[in-house]
């Protein structure tokens, strides 16, 4: 059963992993001047992910596939290994009930 149940939830989630993926920038938009909004659309299916169990394995293979697919490029593999990592960390323990 999915953590996020309710649409605060899912507002406090987008909000904080909106500002994570800001943070960490991968394929430098922002620091070019993009807006914070630039990585809007990794946003739900990134949370829908990690809410329905993806572990750090899973979310890093799917940030991989889907940065070059919707920016063109994507940082060092390495990277985006340990964003995963800290994400998936930071998303069970702010909502430890999720699977």
């Amino acid at each position: 059963m999915p953590s996020l149940q309710s649409k605060q939830d899912w507002k406090q989630a987008h909000d904080e992993l909106q500002e994570k993926l800001v943070d960490w920038d991968p394929v430098g938009l922002v620091a070019a001047g993009g807006p914070q909004e630039e990585y809007f659309q990794l946003l739900f299916p990134f949370i829908h992910r990690l809410d329905a169990g993806a572990g750090p394995e899973e979310a890093a293979a799917w940030l991989a596939a889907e940065l070059p697919l919707r920016f063109g490029a994507t940082p060092p593999d390495a990277e985006v290994q340990t964003f995963a990592r800290r994400t998936e960390k930071w998303f069970h323990a702010r909502w430890p009930w999720a699977p």
